[in-house]
């Protein structure tokens, strides 16, 4: 009996793969989220290339202490094909001190499964007001003139 109950233990582990990494993305994206509603933006670092994490220290940085995060929900957790791609929505409601208005953000995050951990290869405000830890996208102007979404990263 025992046998049989160690023998099915070690087949689950072993058959589902994605689940664990399906887990392991859900802590993830809550560490990340929790870090960043705390403005803890040093230790988001083991999530963001070293770019990113950097830029994100400087965001944080110019804000000061006049920004809050009220709150910062996961509110959706969407895993691609092979669980080794997959979207993450957040709701952020926070404001700055001195004009002690609320604002809400709705941040789409892209998470991918790389060397053995989950990163953030890019995010983006999908709803609500400007988040300014979110970089928007730039305006291009085309050869007529008009204006165009640029992406953040290729």
């Amino acid at each position: 009996m025992l046998i049989v109950a160690v023998a099915a233990l070690t087949l689950t582990g072993c058959l589902f793969p994605e689940q664990r990494r399906e887990e392991g993305l859900t802590k993830a994206a809550a560490e990340f989220n929790n870090e960043l509603r705390w403005g803890r933006y040093e230790h988001m670092g083991r999530y963001l290339s070293k770019e990113e994490s950097q830029a994100m220290l400087v965001r944080g940085r110019d804000l000061g202490d006049d920004f809050s995060i009220a709150e910062n929900e996961l509110a959706q957790v969407h895993f691609l094909p092979g669980s080794e791609k997959a979207t993450v929505v957040t709701e952020v409601a926070w404001y700055n001190q001195r004009r002690a208005l609320l604002n809400k953000s709705t941040i789409e995050q892209h998470w991918e499964w790389t060397d053995g951990h989950w990163m953030l290869a890019d995010q983006r405000r999908i709803h609500g007001a400007r988040f300014p830890l979110v970089p928007e996208p730039l305006a291009k102007a085309d050869a007529a003139g008009t204006a165009s979404q640029v992406p953040l990263r290729p």
